[in-house]
């Protein structure tokens, strides 16, 4: 009797938990539905966020390399005028401390 109540309230469990793992696939099927059918004008306004974003990530890396050549650069360029002075016989100031 006891083993019998048991058994059934374990089948009843059982089907409760089918029952909410179905509607849980049904739910994620939906969104997934959802979100495949988003309106054009969301997904162009989207898209021209990403590639403002994109192109402003663009920007800034070419600047960082830009700055990167000009203290190349600029420090071979001391380096020649450096050695330039060196055979006239002179030299830049540099203060001591």
């Amino acid at each position: 009797m006891k083993e019998r109540k048991r058994v059934e309230k374990d089948e009843l469990l059982a089907a409760r938990i089918a029952d909410v793992n179905r509607e849980k696939e049904l739910r994620l099927k939906a969104e997934s539905v959802t979100r495949g059918q988003i309106s054009p004008c969301s997904r162009r306004a989207r898209e021209s966020v990403e590639l403002s974003r994109e192109l402003t990530c663009a920007s800034k890396a070419l600047t960082e390399v830009r700055r990167a050549a000009l203290q190349e650069l600029l420090l071979l360029e001391h380096q020649q005028h450096s050695e330039e002075l060196s055979r006239v016989g002179k030299a830049f100031y540099t203060q001591r401390i």
